[in-house]
């Protein structure tokens, strides 16, 4: 969905705009390293920084990801639930229109500015499951921004 969905491929865009590869995996356990693996070993692409984006399960795997992983940042968009890895920056972001299951597993936690170093909660009004994404991924694109600069 991110290439012909969320903001009709605005995610792309984005990432292309900033001269970095883009791809989107199928959901799976191994679906991040499998990734890197291909991008190291068949397209022989050095990742010198990785930027983590998922929504719903995809945001479910990056949270169970492998804890030896390690990505510069990740922006995660309506999660139904997990535990954020310390040691990455991350932004979550939830529609306030969106399940409240989903609402209520992250929302007590940190500020709504995309600015701040280490972790960023956004609640974006109006929008529910489907629609956050493309409301957030400018934050997402601005927190990777001040990431990448570390």
């Amino acid at each position: 969905m991110f290439f012909e969905a969320y903001g009709r491929g605005m995610a792309v865009d984005e990432a292309l705009s900033r001269g970095w590869v883009f791809v989107s995996p199928r959901s799976g356990v191994n679906a991040i390293n499998d990734t890197l693996d291909w991008l190291r070993n068949v397209r022989r692409i050095q990742v010198d920084k990785l930027f983590l984006l998922g929504h719903s399960m995809g945001a479910s795997l990056i949270l169970g990801s492998d804890p030896n992983l390690s990505p510069t940042a990740a922006a995660i968009f309506a999660p139904p639930g997990g535990r954020l890895n310390p040691k990455v920056p991350t932004l979550v972001a939830i529609g306030k229109q969106d399940l409240p299951m989903i609402r209520s597993a992250f929302s007590g936690m940190a500020s709504g500015d995309p600015d701040q170093d280490e972790f960023v909660f956004k609640e974006y009004d109006p929008a529910e499951h489907l629609m956050v994404v493309n409301e957030g991924l400018q934050d997402a694109f601005r927190f990777f921004d001040r990431s990448a600069k570390r």
